[in-house]
């Protein structure tokens, strides 16, 4: 029996659901590795035994959902907030924002169904989770888009309030605050606005948000990256147009979903914490074109690392150490960033410029990829700008560069190119006029012109 009709049998027999006449669901393999066993190699579970998994680990996704119901009611359960799911859910298998939507709808749908006829049955847990949530949609669909905007629940053990304010901001856009909610970050920035620290709270509570931590390098886990962009987020993008740049508030490490679905394991799960490019490409073009308060300036942090997962798996065994830690330790990210800028139309069409911070000599010679990771780092690029220019009508491209200021980076030797970028990246959102200026003030702070846009225009 084959995964998939092993999945659909044991959908078939989850107590307190109803499908109907039609199949339940034309289920892609990746929902057996996600709710049932990760490992391809392992014979086809029982019914019975893929029946207990379902419940447990639908359970669990049904109640990250309901737990979080002030994210839900905030978003009013769009589509970010499946983004916050995926990375809050932890499966065995990573899972899509649009996957994870699909499999709660389907299910919500098929127990409305179930409850719609009287009919005798004993709840379970997995019934009891699914009620919850679905009482959860109808209080927010009920209330429409009249229920004025709410604030995000203060994290466990911190006694602060963000006053009377909405926090976080109204401003930021539903995928910012899906970003900023995930545990891990909020603690660190709760009730942080750009025009007030933070109100009267604990010593412990009020230290996280306002001192920002160090800058983050290239062997810093992902939510402490996403922290430290969501406090640069919150500290310095203000709701009037004074700052006209969207910052994207996860690391960049992959080319597609795929490439991070691949690293899931051999980074304990933490893989789904990196946003892909394609993500990126599509927060930028609505940052950029939409038609409230449009942005010029739509940035990212890349952090890609240039390894495969048999390397990782080779150096913990080499040190004795668990694979995910070989990971973190042993492959350093290299950090670049990328500016999307909105230029004049033309003819009536949407055109735009590419600016890829990425550091090396003369500047920063010690940033620099060891030489076979170098080779991989430049054909990354290109694929990421291949990436882009898919997505966006790109008429200008240039790549390198240094900062407006000189940094210290203090006793850290060599230079490190994730810490390099998170400054450029500050930069930008402080000031993209002077960080990424148009004409040729590019060329004349080290940006060479890409072959790809190179038209000797500017």
């Amino acid at each position: 029996m084959g995964r998939s009709t092993t999945l659909k049998k044991g959908f078939k027999q989850l107590q307190g659901f109803s499908y109907g006449d039609n199949k339940p669901i034309d289920i892609p393999e990746d929902f057996y590795f996600a709710l049932i066993d990760a490992d391809p190699s392992q014979p086809n579970y029982s019914v019975p035994l893929v029946v207990s998994n379902l419940t447990n680990r639908l359970t669990s996704l049904f109640k990250i959902c309901s737990i979080n119901e002030d994210v839900y009611k905030r978003l009013r359960g769009d589509k970010s907030f499946w983004s916050f799911v995926a990375a809050a859910w932890n499966p065995l298998h990573p899972l899509a924002p649009e996957e994870i939507y699909r499999i709660v709808s389907f299910l919500l749908e098929a127990r409305r169904r179930y409850t719609s006829t009287p009919r005798l049955g004993n709840t379970t847990i997995l019934t009891n989770a699914a009620d919850v949530l679905i009482n959860l949609v109808d209080e927010v669909k009920s209330q429409g888009f009249q229920q004025p905007v709410s604030s995000l629940n203060a994290p466990p053990a911190i006694s602060l309030t963000p006053g009377s304010m909405v926090w976080p901001p109204a401003h930021f856009t539903g995928i910012d605050i899906a970003m900023m909610a995930i545990k891990g970050v909020r603690e660190k920035i709760y009730a942080l606005t750009s025009t007030s620290s933070p109100g009267p709270a604990t010593a412990a509570a009020a230290t996280p948000a306002a001192t920002p931590a160090a800058t983050p390098t290239r062997l810093d886990e992902p939510l402490v990256i996403r922290a430290h962009l969501a406090h640069l987020a919150l500290t310095k993008i203000q709701p009037d147009a004074s700052i006209p740049t969207a910052l994207y508030l996860a690391p960049v490490a992959f080319l597609n979903n795929s490439q991070r679905a691949a690293w899931y394991k051999t980074t304990g799960h933490k893989s789904r914490l990196y946003g892909t490019v394609p993500e990126f490409v599509e927060y930028a073009h609505k940052a950029l074109s939409g038609s409230k308060n449009p942005k010029k300036h739509a940035i990212c942090l890349l952090t890609p690392w240039f390894f495969e997962p048999a390397a990782a798996t080779d150096m913990a065994q080499e040190r004795d150490i668990a694979i995910p830690t070989a990971w973190a330790k042993g492959c350093p990210r290299a950090g670049m960033a990328l500016v999307i800028t909105r230029l004049k139309r033309v003819y009536g069409k949407k055109t735009y410029r590419v600016v890829v911070f990425q550091p090396g000599p003369p500047r920063y010679p010690d940033a620099v990829e060891p030489l076979d990771r170098k080779e991989m780092q430049d054909a990354w690029v290109e694929k990421m700008l291949g990436v882009v220019d898919d997505g966006l009508d790109v008429k200008q491209g240039h790549i390198g560069g240094y900062m407006l200021r000189r940094y210290d980076s203090g006793d850290k030797t060599p230079e490190d190119s994730v810490e390099l970028a998170c400054e450029f990246v500050r930069e930008v959102v402080a000031d993209p006029e002077k960080a990424v200026p148009g004409g040729k003030g590019l060329v004349q702070r080290g940006f060479a012109t890409t072959e790809r846009w190179d038209d000797g225009k500017y």
